[in-house]
């Protein structure tokens, strides 16, 4: 059918056995209510109604239609009511990616926790270094701290990003310790090849943000492979706070250039864009923003008392 309206209003005007008590009901006037009836019937090829100036009988063709309508209108009604209720029940399944660092330093214990707190939802959390297309994968929420440019999807800041300028004690001793950026010349800078200007690390000076070229014997796309080649003492390496944090705690790395270096980067979370988010990715997201931004505090202060 072109046009469930049509079977909806007769549908009414059969029930409430009239034009006028059917368009009062849905808001029209008993004329448009007419004419969408009489339009049925020329789409159908059958009359349904049998009209007079006192009342309004069914046909036999009409009579059979309707109860066949009804049937299915009413299981249109009771699918809509399921859906709008859906929409506010927090039930079923959020299926989750992040990035490899990201993923297992920061966002997979607190979706443990989430999941902990709502045992009624189920979590899929998969966690790798490809690249991932939301709405192709099923993907509810992807978790990532590059940026990731798509109409199709909107975003949210969960936590910025803080990275030290670390490298291990044993490599400082032998190569000496850069007292300002521009030092970093002399030194064997691990590359990051994934970042956005991954031989231009950036500082903040008296007048100003301003970024250093380094370079060295080392580069790689993979942060694993990066965080192990600074253990060994290859060279000085520039590190987010959640992959640095356990190491730099322990003292086999050490921070250097403490509070010149500057970022712009964040853990966003991308979701599909749609007009009608659904409140259990919702619940998640915000959840992972209280609960990255209470972990990022708990480690100042940790750092701050050291």
């Amino acid at each position: 059918m072109d046009d469930l309206n049509e079977i909806a209003i007769y549908a009414r005007v059969v029930e409430r056995k009239g034009f006028s008590a059917a368009a009062k009901e849905l808001h029209l006037s008993p004329s448009v209510v007419s004419k969408r009836v009489t339009a049925l019937e020329e789409r159908l090829g059958v009359q349904l109604l049998n009209r007079s100036t006192r009342r309004l009988s069914l046909t036999e063709a009409g009579t059979q239609f309707y109860r066949r309508c009804a049937k299915a209108l009413s299981e249109i009604n009771q699918a809509a009511g399921e859906a709008s209720g859906y929409a506010e029940k927090l039930a079923g399944q959020i299926r989750v990616h992040a990035t490899i660092g990201v993923g297992l330093r920061t966002v997979a214990s607190g979706i443990i926790q989430f999941a902990e707190h709502y045992p009624q939802l189920t979590v899929e959390l998969s966690i790798g270094t490809e690249p991932i297309n939301l709405i192709e994968h099923g993907i509810d929420l992807l978790i990532r701290s590059a940026d990731l440019r798509d109409a199709s999807i909107e975003s949210r800041v969960l936590v910025p990003v803080h990275y030290h300028v670390v490298a291990t004690p044993e490599y400082l001793k032998k190569h000496g310790r850069p007292a300002t950026p521009h030092d970093l010349a002399k030194h064997n800078c691990l590359i990051h090849t994934g970042r956005r200007t991954p031989y231009d690390w950036a500082f903040m000076g008296p007048e100003g943000p301003y970024s250093v070229r380094v370079s060295g014997n080392f580069a790689t796309n993979s942060g694993a492979a990066l965080h192990e080649a600074v253990l060994r003492g290859m060279g000085i390496a520039h590190l987010p706070d959640y992959t640095s944090r356990d190491n730099l705690a322990s003292g086999r790395l050490e921070s250097v250039l403490e509070g010149l270096h500057s970022s712009d980067r964040c853990i966003r979370a991308y979701y599909p864009r749609t007009r009608y988010p659904q409140p259990k990715v919702t619940l998640l997201v915000e959840h992972l923003q209280e609960y990255m931004q209470a972990q990022m505090i708990g480690e100042r202060k940790v750092a701050g008392a050291a």
